[in-house]
């Protein structure tokens, strides 16, 4: 694949890109935005203008942001992205919007609308994957005379989708594994470090250990896809097989556990 230079600068870029927007457009940056206030403070140190009048324009600027927070923790939109990132903070949002833009502006009502102009501002303006932000699509990078060419399609998404983190499916996997009944139908695996020859184990960097015959007969059927029903039913004892796994566990030597994929499709494993 050819890479493709970025003018004289000296860098070059891969062909194939990701083009990612912010959660909410940018011009929203200026929704608490006060140039009136700010001219009135400017005036006010520079000797030219009148205290009462930037009290007054500072009033004025202070209720139309608070009209505005308001309007923001109202939004659904807005609600959305922050239950995404943190649903703890509906908390400050039913809040504010139950209490009004005229509400008692006390410590706690400023700390609720910090949050929410920061979150805003986040949303507005940092472009990332942690938090909430916009569409994603892949596009082609080429050398050519306009720096952006966009052709938009009928609407703004093609799909949406919502998926569990690998984590948190891993997370209610491991809690399943507490039912003994559940986990002996997980495969067990040897470590992908280690080799099986025989009644040795080898071990890079180690000399080899040895392996009593049950031990070797167990390991040489952790395969990652055979069930521990499967690899303990040659044994005299089954049950004994399940604790001869827990402890090559502990020892570090295989993993018994669910072998969920790291990323949005750990979801859609088969149970």
């Amino acid at each position: 694949m050819t890479k493709v230079r970025l003018g004289d600068s000296g860098w070059s870029v891969w062909p194939d890109a990701l083009l990612r927007t912010t959660g909410f457009p940018a011009d929203g940056l200026d929704a608490f935005a006060a140039p009136a206030a700010a001219a009135a403070a400017d005036d006010l140190l520079a000797g030219n203008g009148d205290a009462e009048m930037f009290d007054k324009t500072l009033a004025e600027a202070v209720a139309a942001g608070a009209r505005k927070i308001c309007e923001i923790a109202a939004d659904p939109l807005f609600r959305e992205a922050v239950t995404w990132q943190n649903p703890g903070v509906l908390v400050a949002l039913d809040g504010l919007v139950a209490g009004g833009p005229e509400a008692s502006r006390n410590v706690r009502r400023r700390d609720r609308e910090r949050a929410v102009i920061r979150y805003w501002q986040r949303y507005c303006a940092k472009n990332e994957t942690i938090g909430f932000f916009g569409p994603v699509c892949w596009i082609d990078v080429e050398r050519s005379e306009q720096a952006l060419s966009v052709r938009t399609g009928p609407g703004l998404l093609r799909h949406r989708r919502v998926f569990f983190e690998g984590w948190a499916m891993t997370a209610y996997a491991d809690h399943l594994a507490g039912d003994p009944l559940v986990r002996r139908w997980w495969p067990p695996a040897l470590l992908p470090h280690l080799t099986v020859q025989e009644r040795s184990l080898l071990r890079p960097m180690q000399p080899p250990l040895a392996l009593s015959p049950v031990e070797a007969a167990v390991l040489a059927r952790c395969d990652g896809r055979t069930p521990a029903v499967e690899v303990v039913a040659g044994l005299d004892r089954p049950e004994d097989g399940y604790l001869l796994l827990e402890r090559l566990v502990e020892r570090e030597l295989i993993t018994w556990d669910a072998a969920l994929p790291i990323g949005r499709d750990a979801e859609d494993v088969p149970a």
